[in-house]
């Protein structure tokens, strides 16, 4: 078999893989953070349990980025994932032996336990995605992996809410079990050196393992600062976030408390954000993206701000309702199809042209600062938009999304190739 088949055999086993141990997973943790509150009825404790994956993602990425950087990449995975999977063994096992304090201790050490192996897992998996499959489906792998993430978003509230109305937590803890199987007989059956490469993580013995955990941390800081490249889509990504922020609380504010626009509609205008993103993963995973990544980037993030513009634009001229709910739907899906267009050079820098020891660090560091940062921008607009017309807030979000973009724009005129670091 050609290195060519083989490569499309592991891109269809990485992203069912993918698509699978993310979705059981995603509806675990929604059923127990509904379980949570139910046992507790304290939307505090409830709130803990959802921030307990963004946070475990942020403290321990030093830690994460060491090990992957370090030790041989599949064996880090697979170890990872076979620890995910030991530990809904112990939850299943466990479950029913605790009363009601004992089982928010247990859930609450299961979530810390999952979120950390997956941290880990999916670290060690993308940085091996330039000798896992050939050059040219490197693309289609992380385009596609967007497309099930974004599948994943739309499926696992609704199935989460049918699960735990008609299935018990036992049940649904065995579909969880069943799901971090899957992903680890894929993580055996993956050549993770498929491509010929220099595979220093081959053996365990390169040098960078000689490195403390703290002076790791500070190579890891020392090249993100070198890479303008690097630094310049992760400041994007940062402000995209926040302006993100704005249409993640906004909407609902609009629709639902300033409007009194039905949630049939919202739900309707809401969806359009997935269907966008669908339809540009469904595309950028078939056609090739010709550029630089900063004007690539910048493109999309013209689109973002034309999204933005539209939606408060829309808001100050006040047309009917149906004309209003339109023009915020077909702005929504711009939206989501800017969002893929923009993770997308993003997610094939990081993965293809950062070194392959240093992968890691710059990985983990790079998802824990935009993570981190992702629910502070929930919180600042949640105050503004409790102060601050909405229109306004969309607009003023764009025109600072449209500043960074233009700079990403300009110094994307000074990188000739797709992938040009400096």
């Amino acid at each position: 078999m050609t290195v060519q088949n083989k490569s499309r055999m592991q891109l269809a086993i990485a992203l069912i893989s993918y698509l699978i141990g993310n979705l059981t997973s995603s509806i675990f943790s929604f059923v127990l953070s509904m379980y949570v509150l139910k046992l507790t009825g304290s939307s505090f404790t409830f709130s803990v349990i959802l921030l307990i994956n963004p946070l475990i993602t942020a403290l321990l990425s030093p830690a994460v980025g060491y090990f992957v950087d370090t030790f041989n990449h599949k064996k880090v995975s697979l170890l990872s994932q076979a620890a995910s999977v030991a530990m809904m063994v112990i939850f299943l096992i466990a479950h029913d032996r605790f009363t009601t304090p004992g089982e928010i201790i247990l859930i609450g050490i299961t979530v810390v336990v999952l979120s950390l192996c997956d941290s880990f897992q999916s670290t060690s998996y993308k940085a091996s995605t330039i000798h896992m499959v050939a050059e040219n489906h490197q693309q289609t792998l992380i385009a596609w992996e967007q497309l099930m993430s974004t599948i994943v978003i739309l499926l696992y509230p609704t199935l989460g809410g049918v699960f735990y109305g008609f299935l018990s937590v036992e049940i649904i803890a065995v579909i969880e079990l069943c799901g971090e199987l899957v992903v680890l007989i894929a993580i055996a059956c993956l050549n993770f050196y498929l491509v010929a490469g220099t595979k220093k993580n081959e053996t365990d013995t390169d040098s960078s393992h000689k490195e403390s955990l703290r002076e790791s941390f500070k190579t890891g800081l020392s090249y993100m600062a070198s890479d303008s490249a690097l630094i310049n889509l992760l400041i994007f990504a940062i402000i995209a976030n926040f302006a993100l922020a704005a249409i993640n609380v906004g909407l609902p504010v609009v629709f639902l408390n300033q409007l009194k626009i039905n949630t049939s509609l919202y739900g309707i205008v809401q969806s359009c954000l997935a269907l966008g993103m669908i339809v540009s993963s469904l595309l950028l995973g078939i056609i090739k993206l010709k550029g630089n990544n900063l004007r690539l980037t910048s493109y999309a993030g013209f689109a973002l701000t034309i999204g933005l513009v539209i939606m408060a634009a829309d808001l100050m001229l006040s047309p009917p309702q149906i004309i209003l709910v339109i023009i915020f739907a077909v702005s929504i899906a711009l939206i989501g199809m800017a969002i893929t267009a923009t993770n997308l050079p993003f997610g094939i820098y990081i993965r293809t042209q950062i070194d392959e020891d240093k992968q890691g660090r710059v990985s983990a560091m790079s998802n824990a600062v935009v993570s981190f940062l992702s629910p502070v921008g929930m919180a600042l607009y949640g105050f503004l938009f409790d102060h601050v017309a909405a229109g306004y807030l969309f607009l003023v979000s764009g025109f600072i999304l449209l500043a960074d973009t233009i700079v990403l724009f300009v110094r994307g005129g000074k990188a000739p190739q797709m992938m040009a670091k400096n």
